[in-house]
């Protein structure tokens, strides 16, 4: 399976190999500038301001650009604020969950492995920068097996984030009543069905994948 998507991966970018490194411009604009429709990451963001996370970040300029070139050198000077610090903060979050609780024992695969899926995607979509509506469409497949109100009530709310997409509202002024009409009623139910159930605040109120 894993030769399989390799091969399908490479396939699908051979069209555009001609481009060299500007295949990769893209994914960098969008790990360092893009923001809309955030709400978790408004808060990392002051913590890594608060804690001088600009700074640190900064420190890897030089290491950075020594060992993988110019590009990436500039690439991390772009992240070199409290937004940048954020994001990396995030992905980092993201990428040791992921890695938590695919090393976790227990047999791999299975509807198990899918609600573990679930659970990095929902924490992705919470610390991203960036979380349009359609994003979630890579969650809403996975709730077939990891049923959990708090987030498919997320799926729902989310739309509201299009009456700030209508009125071009700057995401860098902080969460928006409409963010927090998105986000908190999701939240306070993960967290009272987390505290009834059991499973953590991630499973979203799920515990086995069957409702209760």
């Amino acid at each position: 399976a894993l030769a399989g998507a390799a091969a399908a991966g490479g396939a699908l970018l051979l069209p555009f190999v001609s481009t060299g490194a500007h295949l990769l411009t893209a994914v960098g604009e969008y790990s360092s500038r893009w923001r809309a429709n955030d709400f978790l990451f408004a808060w990392l963001e002051a913590i890594c301001g608060w804690l001088g996370g600009a700074a640190a970040v900064e420190a890897l300029v030089a290491p950075a650009t020594a060992v993988l070139g110019a590009g990436a050198g500039e690439w991390v000077a772009r992240m070199a604020t409290p937004a940048g610090a954020a994001r990396l903060v995030a992905a980092a979050t993201v990428a040791l969950y992921a890695a938590a609780r695919g090393l976790r024992p227990g047999p791999p695969g299975g509807v198990g492995f899918l609600q573990d899926v679930a659970r990095v995607v929902v924490l992705a979509a919470l610390l991203a920068p960036t979380l349009h509506p359609w994003y979630l469409l890579w969650l809403l497949p996975l709730l077939t097996f990891a049923l959990a109100p708090a987030w498919i009530l997320l799926s729902g709310t989310v739309v509201l984030s299009y009456v700030d997409l209508a009125a071009g509202r700057d995401a860098l002024q902080g969460p928006s009543l409409m963010a927090w009409l998105e986000y908190a009623p999701a939240l306070a139910l993960a967290v009272v069905l987390a505290r009834r159930r059991g499973g953590g605040l991630l499973a979203g109120g799920d515990v086995d994948g069957h409702p209760r």
